[in-house]
């Protein structure tokens, strides 16, 4: 099943990706788990 995005997320300059290194791997799939909901549910 695919799932259509409804909204885009964003990340201003580097920010985020420093911080989102720095996770563990187990952390980094509930992040992304987290930024796929918030793009996919109305």
């Amino acid at each position: 099943m695919t799932e259509i995005k409804i909204r885009e997320t964003y990340f201003y300059e580097t920010h985020f990706l420093d911080f989102y290194k720095k996770l563990k791997p187990e952390v980094q799939k509930k992040v992304i788990w987290t930024f796929k909901l918030i793009e996919t549910i109305d």
